[in-house]
């Protein structure tokens, strides 16, 4: 199951960011006042067409370790949970208990 969820997440992350490239492009050419009137248009039409699916999709952090997607650590890529686990079997360095 963990695998299906990051491949999942992993093709996601990619067809975002081609949708991404993609509305950059299509805002580059808008804003460029040499086009033909027309032709702006059905750009413009474009831009609002992938708008829509842009943000039908979210893609979540997940742990690397556990596949969890709550409170994941945008540094580490683990979940609390986990990271504490690592830190507790010393299998991460350079971190220290605070009190």
């Amino acid at each position: 199951m963990t695998k299906y969820l990051n491949s999942k997440d992993n093709s996601n992350r990619f067809k975002l960011n081609n949708i991404y490239k993609k509305l950059i492009l299509y805002k580059f050419l808008f804003k460029n006042e040499n086009y033909p009137n027309n032709l702006r248009f059905k750009i413009m039409l474009n831009i609002q067409d992938i708008s829509k699916s842009f943000y039908e999709s979210k893609i979540k952090n997940r742990c690397f370790h556990s596949t969890k997607t709550r409170s994941v650590y945008r540094i580490s890529g683990l979940s609390k949970a986990s990271f504490k686990d690592k830190l507790s079997n010393s299998q991460m360095n350079g971190f220290k208990k605070a009190s």
